[in-house]
Formats: C-alpha cells, sequence, structure tokens
C-alpha cells in the first residue's frame, strides 16, 4: 500500500502583508494537489503531523471549506495537533471539528488499524503537541508496517541558539527503534529531512506553505512524499506546482509600512525593561523577564525558529 505524507499545513483566512498572493487559494492549490497525487497513486492513507491550522481561532469559512473538499474527496486525513491547533494549550481545537466531521481522524495511543490489499496490517499511532511518548505492544515485523504520526520539535539542525531539535532528534529515533516503529512523520520543524535508525525511518516533509521571507523558507519548495508500506521506504519525493518566491513576497521596499508596528511595540518594551544591550537574546530575555505567558512565548521562540536566527558576537 502506498501513503500519501505531508507536513504542516498552517492554513491561514487573511493575507500576511509580506505577500502578493490571496493566501486562501495559495493553499486550497497546494490541498488540492496533495489530493490529486493522493488518487493517482491510489493511496491507502494520508498522513499529516499537525499545525493544520496557523491559529485555533481560524475563520469557520476555512473549516466549512476543507471539510466540503474532503468530504468530496473521499478522502480522510489521519493526523494530531500541533500548537497552533490547540487554543492556550486546552482541549479546544478547530481539528476536533474536522474530527467529528469524519474528515481527519486524531491519531492516539490506540492504533487505526488498516489493511492493504497483501494481508499486510498498517497501525498508525499519534502523538500531538505536548504529549508525552508511550509504550507501544510487541509487533508481529513480517505483516505489521507501525506509523507513527507527531508534532514535534525534532530536526537535524539547531536553527536558533539553544534550540532542542537535533537533541529530540536522536530521543525521538531511539524511541522508534525501542517500539519497532517504521516510521515516524514529524511535524513542528518546517525544513525536509529523513534521519535512519535501525529498521526505521524519521520523515519530515517539509511545510506546506512558506511561512515567512526568512532565507531558509525562500530556498523551501513545498512538497508531498509517498511512503510504501511493502519495501518500507520513501517512494517518490514530488514537488508541488508553486509561484517563485518573487511572485510571492514582498520585499523590504515593498511592504506597507503598517507590518512594522509589532517590532515598534517590541522596542518599546525592550525600553521599557531598562536592561538594553547589543544582544538581541539578551533583550529578549529581559522582555521575557516582564512575566510573558507560555503561549506568547511560543509565538516568539516559533518566529526566531522560522527566521533562523543566529547571533554573531
Amino acid at each position: 500500500m502506498y501513503g500519501l505524507l505531508v507536513g504542516d499545513i498552517h492554513l491561514l483566512y487573511t493575507t500576511p502583508l509580506f505577500r502578493k498572493d490571496d493566501i486562501v487559494v495559495t493553499q486550497r492549490y497546494k490541498v488540492q494537489q496533495s489530493l490529486d497525487i493522493y488518487k493517482k497513486y491510489s493511496c491507502g492513507f494520508y498522513c499529516q503531523p499537525g499545525d493544520f491550522f496557523d491559529t485555533p481561532m481560524i475563520s469557520d469559512i476555512i473549516k466549512e471549506q476543507y471539510i466540503r473538499l474532503f468530504k468530496s474527496s473521499n478522502v480522510i486525513l489521519h493526523g494530531v495537533e500541533g500548537q497552533h491547533d490547540k487554543y492556550m494549550r486546552s482541549e479546544q481545537s478547530p481539528l476536533k471539528v474536522l474530527d467529528a466531521a469524519g474528515v481527519y481522524k486524531l491519531l492516539n495511543t490506540t492504533p487505526v488499524i488498516l489493511n492493504d490489499e497483501n494481508e499486510k496490517i498498517i497501525e498508525l499511532y499519534g502523538i500531538g503537541f505536548g504529549e508525552e511518548f508511550f509504550p507501544m505492544p510487541p509487533k508481529n515485523e513480517a505483516n505489521v508496517c507501525r506509523i507513527l504520526v507527531i508534532h514535534y520539535s525534532a530536526g537535524i539542525e539547531d536553527i536558533y541558539p539553544g534550540a532542542p531539535y537535533t537533541n529530540d532528534l536522536q530521543k525521538l529515533m531511539k524511541y522508534g527503534e525501542s517500539n519497532s516503529i517504521d516510521l515516524i512523520l514529524v511535524g513542528d520543524y518546517h525544513w525536509p529531512f529523513i534521519a535512519e535508525y535501525r529498521n526505521g525511518l524519521v520523515v519530515n516533509v517539509g511545510c506546506l506553505t512558506r511561512c515567512s521571507r526568512a532565507k531558509k523558507n525562500l530556498e523551501l519548495i513545498p512538497s508531498v512524499y509517498v511512503y510504501d508500506t511493502i519495501s518500507k521506504t520513501i517512494f517518490e519525493k514530488i514537488a508541488l506546482d508553486v509561484a517563485p518566491p518573487e511572485d510571492i513576497f514582498r520585499f523590504e521596499d515593498e511592504v506597507p509600512v503598517s507590518e512594522n508596528i509589532d517590532l515598534k511595540r517590541f522596542i518599546r518594551a525592550m525600553q521599557r525593561s531598562g536592561e538594553n544591550s547589543v544582544s538581541f537574546l539578551n533583550n529578549l530575555n529581559a522582555v521575557l523577564k516582564q512575566g510573558v505567558d507560555d503561549s506568547t512565548k511560543d509565538i516568539i521562540f516559533k518566529a526566531i525558529q522560522e527566521v533562523g536566527y543566529e547571533e554573531k558576537v
């Protein structure tokens, strides 16, 4: 059986000021391409590792559009919640609406069981953002393909000072090996990689949306992967039809002045801290000491990750 693998999608309703396109149209075209590929390869499952939405406060219009799209395509996604899908780390999540509508199956510690034409069993487990690793039962190696979908901070590069990505990748690989997991589809980290461990793979397909004008994002080619449950390998990587960055993004001389409002607020916050220095990280730490809540910190560190900040000394 073939399965379709995608990455974070970050569906939006309002186009950011730094983009020229209509983000709703652009994202829907990418998702439609993924569904066309799913059908072309006669895939038996479609896995997505969280951050399906960019915000838990997503418009009902977007939820309705995608429920109708998946129902009309007769496709059920299997995945987990990312931090962008959850309101203030609570149980409130727009993905639960899609789950209730029967178009997005939220995975957990109890596997979804699929059977292919060769009588092979595919087990789909899930670990959402902030959820704990759990022990899995013994597996019949000859007849079972075990897949974990997870939203977790694992990557091949620590893209800002103190980032946990490479250490967390090692933890994830050890978890996969000790639980006989054949494929781990991981989200959160926005750039594609494949890491091999004994009898298994950790795969990040990369974000479907180029979320900023940082160099790494401009170089990103949104893609989907086709996984083969028989050979337990990536059968094909397929780049989506996307416009070049210069047709999508506004650069410095094109960006409306209003986009600098958030920067001005941040500068005022640093001025109030009374601890200004030439170090961005020191200034950031001073602002965080003022009592910034955890959800805001998550947004700040996510932004640092996407920009790929590296302080020069």
